[in-house]
């Protein structure tokens, strides 16, 4: 069962440094960098929300829990057989978790160059897409394009080394489709309107999505008593 949890930063973390000692020591330098105090919120909450929703699902404790990375930088639960996906943008952190490969991206919907973008980034296919799109629909064209290719390589697994023209991903009505000659997998994707001038999308190699009114929302207050 493919499970999604939605968390929004808070405006302080009271037990910050108790939950600090929770998470992995080089995540904990990672996050001590940071110049900017919600960037170290939102790297201490991912962390946090996958060990909270994996000791939950999984019936162990979060110190039975180990990580690891793939060969291409995805994290991965090297003590358990699960699947899991993070993302994070603005005042929101998600993540995605079930049996088989995931990968979840959401995006604050927000002022930028998007020709520019996509005439990078986008497949020919998508390029046409995007531009038969009427003007005043392209900025949210353009997130849902951009965090579905997000989500799917992002299941992939492979980070940069797939490069994003490679393969097209477009919506007809309430479908989404795509076109790729690398894998054999069936890949299926879930677009999301949880939260207000975000873009949430999901791509799972199952059929299996929650509905918008299954998705989880957890705060601050659950992770400090759970893990303090």
């Amino acid at each position: 069962m493919l499970d999604i949890y939605l968390i929004k930063l808070p405006k302080k973390i009271h037990n910050f440094s108790r939950l600090l000692n929770i998470i992995d020591l080089d995540k904990k330098e990672k996050i001590r960098s940071f110049a900017r105090i919600s960037d170290s919120y939102r790297t201490l909450i991912s962390d946090l929300l996958v060990r909270y929703i994996l000791s939950k699902r999984l019936h162990v404790s979060y110190n039975d829990l180990t990580f690891g990375l793939g060969e291409f930088g995805k994290p991965f639960c090297s003590s358990h057989h699960v699947h899991y996906n993070v993302s994070h943008s603005g005042d929101w952190v998600v993540m995605a978790v079930g049996e088989y490969g995931i990968g979840i991206d959401i995006e604050k919907v927000n002022r930028c160059d998007f020709d520019d973008i996509v005439l990078t980034f986008f497949s020919s296919m998508e390029i046409q897409y995007y531009l038969r799109t009427p003007a005043a629909e392209r900025k949210e064209t353009f997130f849902e394009i951009w965090t579905l290719k997000e989500s799917f390589v992002k299941n992939m697994g492979l980070g940069l080394n797939l490069p994003l023209d490679r393969f097209s991903i477009w919506k007809y009505k309430e479908d989404i489709y795509i076109k790729q000659d690398f894998d054999d997998n069936q890949y299926y994707f879930k677009q999301y309107d949880a939260v207000a001038n975000y873009k949430l999308s999901v791509c799972y190699r199952d059929d299996s999505f929650p509905k918008e009114c299954q998705l989880n929302e957890v705060n601050i207050g659950l992770l400090e008593n759970f893990f303090v």
